[in-house]
């Protein structure tokens, strides 16, 4: 950023002639003074609008020098959700001359406030680990952009959103002792979006005779928070055994869709490709689905 110190001076004065006072004023010229100061700007991105369990985020960190003069020992600091795991040896430094770097992570803590390149920090009883690195000085008009990676596998229950964003530190000239800036990037916030299918099969019968009735159940779970849609089935069913009927209760409701058993005793949900397959709510647990029939001599 620069801006300019403009500045003159104002006379006033008197002087008398033919008995009467005269007054007058003077300008001196205007003097300017230009100021400089190194000015940085910091964005963050991420490669996902949405996470499900598992997941893998590259956040991208776009720090920039919009200044005419030079930003020294620039450093940043990203505080991680508690669910996510930096992934190691996924930092890379692309600088505006086209050089890139990868970072080598370091578990030497020199400094807590500016960590050490591609040093992770998790402070005892914190929520945040703190992910920090050192990219050097800015020269004006130049920038850098930093990338990495985590994962998302660090907690039991997923949070609805995954809010992040990172810090710039900089001082504007070499001394080690300089007072350091800071500036803010904008927030990331990442919304969990995800179904999640679990099934389990149970029959009603350890023991049975030919002849006897014998009835499958399969539970369908969808732990997510979206619509699981377009679900299908197909379940090899012994020889010996015979359907008499499939019945679907869906969150606890009757619900109806075609099925078809073929030579081979398979039994296929929906009846035929190109219809649409079953559709599991979110977050329930109460999907069944029914197939009773008889067991005959094959």
């Amino acid at each position: 950023m620069k801006h300019t110190l403009t500045n003159n001076a104002h006379i006033d004065y008197q002087y008398e002639t033919s008995g009467r006072i005269v007054n007058a004023e003077a300008k001196t010229n205007y003097v300017t003074t230009g100021v400089v100061n190194a000015s940085l700007n910091i964005m963050k991105t991420s490669c996902k609008n949405y996470f499900g369990p598992n997941d893998t985020i590259t956040y991208n960190i776009f720090i920039s020098n919009n200044a005419l003069s030079t930003a020294y020992n620039v450093s940043i600091i990203d505080k991680l959700h508690p669910c996510l795991s930096y992934l190691p040896g996924s930092t890379t430094i692309t600088y505006s001359d086209g050089n890139s770097c990868k970072v080598e992570e370091s578990n030497d803590v020199l400094n807590k406030t500016i960590p050490l390149v591609g040093n992770i920090l998790l402070e005892e009883g914190s929520k945040n680990s703190s992910f920090g690195f050192k990219i050097g000085d800015l020269a004006p008009n130049s920038n850098a952009m930093i990338s990495f990676s985590v994962s998302l596998n660090n907690c039991e229950a997923l949070p609805e959103t995954i809010v992040n964003s990172a810090t710039a530190y900089y001082s504007l000239t070499e001394s080690a002792g300089a007072e350091r800036t800071s500036v803010e990037s904008n927030e990331i916030c990442i919304n969990k979006a995800y179904a999640l299918i679990t099934a389990t099969k149970s029959v009603d019968k350890e023991t049975a005779l030919y002849g006897d009735s014998l009835s499958y159940k399969i539970l369908i779970n969808n732990s997510g928070n979206l619509d699981a849609t377009n679900l299908r089935i197909s379940d090899p069913l012994p020889n010996e055994f015979i359907v008499d009927e499939v019945k679907f209760k869906i969150a606890d409701l009757p619900y109806n869709i075609s099925y078809n058993i073929d030579e081979n005793n398979i039994l296929t949900i929906p009846a035929t490709p190109n219809e649409v397959g079953l559709c599991i709510p979110a977050n329930t647990e109460d999907n069944y689905i029914y197939i009773n029939g008889r067991i005959c001599e094959y």
